[in-house]
């Protein structure tokens, strides 16, 4: 394990931006087996999951009244047609209302627009709704590698809870399903449309063992027959490695048993215990606490004071032959102040509604 320390300095520019400590560590190809990918073939000619057109695509963009079924056919376009789709990107990106599919469609244009991203992001740097502007200001920094300044200046810190910081992440990538007599079939995952299936998710950390630890918490709304919510903690264990004055790459591990019902239906019939195995690897972003107003008194206050906290990550999950990006920072309360240090119910505070967590062991929450 990792015995790094956090950072707790930071100039206010870094020459070694998260696209190019990326850039700077690739390096060419020794060994054919290194380009392989679990869910991205050598030859990509899988069949697609969504057969409509690149026009349909872009109209259901923009007038689909399903908030989900706009984000995936703009997600879907741009995998499928990135040149063709960068405008319409940029075009989605202004004109939607919502801010989760504005915010999402701004890491899509930074992945559409590769090099070019930055102009385009330009646009959105004093968006009127802040977080969007934010977004666009962290994903310019990402590029530039010159910190451009946040949306926020104060931090909240909430005293109560299992974790010094959770974070809610953006997720998206390729699931590729074997159809008999079909062969392959690619289906692109937006990050709207993975929460509404596999569910809200959750990185869950405490600043001392944030090197070595990590917990993932999963919530499916309503899915047991009385409506309550249902939710998976997963425990990961790894190691990290300090790439820069604020960068950190981080390794994680899980293996668990998790319960699953072969008829299908939650809580239908026995249940039985099947192995779970993922694995994440991340780059995160630390920011320090002396840059911002942190609000509240309390120990967590005054540890925060004193220390630096994830500002942003970037993080790759693979589960069977499904790759996911993901891309996560911190939340804002409606006041606009950033939430740096937030409890969460789930893990917490168990209550009588929260049936996946009752049949979990209380040291299962331990790390």
């Amino acid at each position: 394990m990792s015995t790094a320390t956090q950072p707790t300095k930071f100039a206010s520019t870094d020459e070694h931006g998260l696209f190019r400590l990326a850039q700077a560590a690739s390096r060419e190809i020794a060994d054919p087996v290194e380009g392989l990918d679990f869910a991205i073939p050598l030859a990509d000619n899988s069949r697609r999951f969504d057969t409509r057109s690149d026009a349909q695509l872009a109209t259901a963009a923009f007038e689909s009244p399903a908030p989900v079924e706009r984000e995936r056919a703009i997600w879907e376009f741009a995998d499928r047609s990135p040149d063709a789709a960068l405008s319409v990107v940029a075009e989605f990106a202004h004109k939607e209302k919502l801010r989760p599919l504005r915010s999402g469609a701004l890491w899509l244009l930074q992945r559409t627009a590769k090099n070019s991203a930055v102009t385009l992001l330009a646009d959105f740097l004093n968006d009127p709704d802040p977080e969007v502007a934010d977004w666009s200001r962290t994903l310019t920094e990402e590029f530039s590698g010159t910190q451009v300044g946040g949306s926020y200046s104060k931090l909240m810190a909430v005293e109560t809870g299992a974790f010094d910081q959770t974070l809610p992440l953006f997720i998206a990538g390729h699931i590729l399903i074997a159809i008999p007599g079909m062969g392959s079939i690619k289906v692109t995952m937006s990050p709207l449309w993975f929460e509404s299936i596999m569910g809200r998710v959750m990185a869950c950390t405490n600043a001392n063992t944030v090197m070595e630890d990590l917990v993932i918490e999963k919530c499916l709304s309503g899915l047991h027959p009385d409506q309550s919510d249902h939710y998976e903690i997963f425990k990961f264990k790894g190691l990290s490695n300090q790439i820069s004055d604020r960068f950190y790459q981080h390794q994680y591990e899980s293996l668990m048993m998790r319960r699953f019902y072969p008829s299908l239906h939650v809580e239908q019939g026995v249940s039985i215990s099947v192995p779970v195995s993922l694995q994440r690897v991340a780059v995160t972003e630390f920011d320090s606490a002396s840059n911002y107003q942190v609000l509240d008194i309390g120990p967590r206050s005054a540890r925060l004071r004193s220390s630096s906290f994830v500002h942003c990550a970037r993080a790759l999950s693979r589960l069977g032959r499904s790759q996911f990006a993901e891309l996560y920072k911190n939340r804002y309360d409606k006041r606009g102040r950033r939430t740096i240090i937030k409890s969460h119910g789930p893990v917490s505070r168990p209550s009588h509604k929260r049936k996946a967590l009752r049949h979990i062991p209380r040291e299962d929450f331990r790390l």
